[in-house]
């Protein structure tokens, strides 16, 4: 029998298992204010891109998302966190569709299904990383 086999406790299964469960918490929490976010923004990306020019919108939106995703790194707390998280999800409602529409307003028309080719293409690269 190896030396405190005896003296086992479930102490240090049971820290483990509630940093676990934190981390799990976090994750959940962080993902559902993002897509929330996500989903409560996107129906204004077209009005806000015509209202103040989708070329400043998508660099705003960048801008933001970049802020965002340092603040979600350097978040000091738990809250703070979900904050960050909801920046974040808002800044990709206005990214994502936003930075489409430019594409599709600045690009010749025969280079237009190249162009949308290399956006599907970017975004297939996300499950093989």
């Amino acid at each position: 029998m190896p030396a405190g086999a005896a003296a086992y406790s479930m102490r240090v299964p049971l820290i483990v298992a509630a940093a676990f469960f934190m981390e799990t918490l976090a994750m959940s929490l962080g993902i559902s204010a993002y897509l929330v976010a996500v989903a409560v923004f996107v129906p204004t990306a077209g009005w806000v891109s015509d209202r103040y020019s989708a070329r400043n919108v998508f660099a705003a939106a960048i801008g933001v998302f970049t802020i965002a995703s340092l603040m979600c790194g350097l978040s000091p707390s738990f809250w703070t966190f979900i904050v960050s998280r909801i920046l974040q999800g808002a800044a990709a409602a206005f990214m994502s569709p936003v930075g489409r529409l430019v594409v599709l307003r600045e690009t010749p028309k025969n280079r237009l299904i190249e162009s949308m080719g290399m956006i599907v293409w970017s975004a297939s690269l996300h499950p093989a990383a």
